[in-house]
């Protein structure tokens, strides 16, 4: 070394440190990877306790509704049983699905399974069924007592333990996924600060004599490593010549600006995934993806696809940077990646391989599936707004991307597409599509009160149809029941959106007007018996003849300031139009 330059001297001196430096900063880059890969699982965690809400939620309505049906006798919460038994089922099937890496929690979820299905067994089922084939007497008393000698309760008491035995674990892992994220941040700043630390005073010892431009440049990488490693992924080092310590400080800038574009993509999926879950409808949804889209892969315009009822036709429902004659329907069999199953490139399939629901102009683009429960009926389509999408790299980190983003919208649009699919059923009559009696119960409670609030009026009309017994004998229950779908749509054309129509049960009827006077009912009933009476109705080709309904009419706060004195002075008014001949619309007497 006596005989060495200067310069391989200094380089020499510099090797021992920047060695250290740099196996530190691979360091780093591998744990902060694995956070990434952690809060990943974080994500998957929290996805896994929602949809374990959910199965603990179906499971209380099923008990509810089985209960409610058991002591009333009444349909709508057969309805809601049946509904919650199978919501129940798809939501386990579920969490079957993201649990097959972790066969300790599918033994417990099985436990939940089997608790609930022994209950519907021995419980449930058989309640039900004998509620059902005796209705009243001496049956109602057997089923009461069903309920209440203690067996439910035990059954219930077992799912109970065995959901929160399940709900505990998979709570003391997202906290210990959460734990292992922190002891990553924590290893790779102590490494960070190791390597840069002990490179700096292996250069002061070693190397006395380099430059104040080196020291510098060790000192500023050093400075950089530990702001990256406490989490600041904005952190640069300063780059000055062109030595071997400002090649490495080069390469740890790029490395964390690739960490730094991972959390910020893995942060907008965690914030899109959030927002879905507690997104109310479709509508909400559509614009959130829009938003979320555009912020996630800024660079692209595209749009999210979703088959329509006849999953034949691909529907638009969200869309960014594109203008609104691109963005259109198309048939199912126009896309490869529906077809295929998997995700499709323009660029690797050009020509005749190329998706047909995409201008020819068009060169470069993806079509990503979305798949949820085996079927792939929606897609995210994109294109660049430049030239391309970039290089080898780029690209393949944009298509994984895609695919994890595709795969979280898929979930959650199935999640309220089921949700909504409930809540129509929860609050709707199958036969009329009316909503049903609950419904009414809590709407008109509602209307009340902001009636009071705003000091305006609510009115309230109830109908029967005439004569139904007779669809019934003459025509069979099979007619009675086009009868009452034929009247039902002729009350909902002639309502105001704001407007509730609601079945109460048989034929009878009841329409809540908001802000309507007891003159504005009473018209608006008539205008109503009009349309009805007007109504050609058929079955299996044969004319049932004239339908005609007879309505009773009051009016908040003139006839009362409750729902039970509203809905008893209409149907006094109801009767009287009974008496009096039918088709008719009665306003009951103003009270003294």
């Amino acid at each position: 070394m006596k005989n060495w330059s200067l310069s391989q001297k200094v380089l020499a001196a510099g090797l021992l440190p920047t060695a250290i430096c740099a196996f530190g900063l691979a360091f780093v880059y591998g744990a902060l990877r694995d956070n990434f890969e952690t809060n990943l699982w974080v994500s998957h965690t929290n996805e896994v306790l929602a949809e374990a809400n959910g199965l603990m939620g179906a499971a209380l309505a099923a008990q509810s509704g089985e209960r409610g049906y058991v002591i009333a006798a009444d349909e709508s919460f057969l309805a809601g049983f049946d509904q919650a038994s199978a919501d129940f089922t798809e939501r386990a099937a579920r969490l079957r699905a993201l649990l097959a890496d972790n066969e300790a929690q599918l033994h417990r979820l099985a436990n939940v399974q089997a608790a609930f299905n022994t209950w519907l067994r021995v419980v449930a089922q058989p309640v039900v069924a004998a509620r059902r084939a005796h209705p009243q007497g001496v049956a109602e008393e057997a089923s009461l007592k069903a309920i209440k000698d203690g067996t439910s309760q035990t059954l219930l008491d077992r799912f109970v333990k065995h959901f929160e035995d399940f709900e505990r674990v998979e709570r003391v892992l997202l906290k210990d996924r959460k734990r292992r994220s922190e002891q990553r941040k924590a290893q790779a700043r102590a490494m960070a600060l190791f390597a840069a630390g002990f490179a700096v005073l292996a250069a002061v010892g070693v190397a006395g004599g380099l430059s104040r431009s080196i020291r510098r440049s060790l000192t500023s990488l050093r400075d950089a490593a530990d702001a990256v490693a406490g989490g600041d992924l904005d952190a640069r080092a300063v780059v000055t010549g062109q030595d071997m310590v400002a090649s490495v400080a080069s390469r740890f800038n790029e490395m964390a600006q690739r960490l730094a574009a991972r959390e910020h993509d893995a942060q907008l999926i965690s914030r899109l995934t959030e927002m879905l879950i507690a997104s109310h409808d479709s509508i909400e949804a559509a614009g959130i993806i829009s938003s979320m889209l555009e912020q996630i892969f800024p660079n692209t315009a595209g749009g999210l696809y979703v088959a329509d009822a006849s999953k034949a036709w691909m529907e638009p429902i969200a869309s960014w940077n594109l203008h609104n004659d691109i963005v259109r329907p198309f048939d199912v069999s126009a896309c490869w990646a529906l077809r295929r199953g998997r995700a499709h490139s323009g660029q690797d399939n050009p020509g005749a391989l190329g998706c047909q629901h995409v201008e020819p102009q068009v060169k470069d683009y993806v079509c990503v599936p979305l798949v949820a429960h085996g079927e792939a009926l929606s897609i995210v389509h994109m294109r660049p707004l430049g030239d391309g999408f970039g290089l080898t790299g780029q690209r393949q980190h944009l298509l994984d991307l895609a695919q994890t983003v595709a795969e979280q919208i898929a979930m959650a649009l199935s999640n309220l597409q089921l949700r909504e699919r409930l809540r129509a059923q929860s609050v709707r009559d199958p036969l009329t599509g009316l909503f049903n009696r609950r419904y009414l119960q809590e709407t008109f409670e509602r209307e009340l009160s902001r009636a009071k609030r705003e000091n305006r009026s609510v009115g309230l009309a109830v109908l029967d149809v005439d004569h139904f017994k007779r669809f019934n004998d003459s025509f069979g229950h099979q007619a009675g029941d086009v009868v009452l779908r034929e009247v039902a749509q002729a009350l909902i054309k002639g309502l105001r959106k704001e407007d509730v129509a609601c079945r109460f049960g048989g034929e009878e009827m009841v329409l809540v007007l908001p802000g309507a006077s007891s003159e504005d009912t009473r018209l608006r009933a008539d205008a109503l018996r009009m349309s009805i009476r007007d109504l050609q109705v058929s079955f299996e080709g044969q004319m049932l003849g004239r339908v005609t309904a007879s309505f009773g009419v009051v009016a908040f706060p003139l006839h009362g300031a409750t729902v039970e004195t509203l809905m008893s002075q209409a149907d006094a008014a109801l009767y009287t139009a009974k008496n009096v001949g039918r088709d008719q619309v009665c306003v009951a007497p103003s009270p003294a």
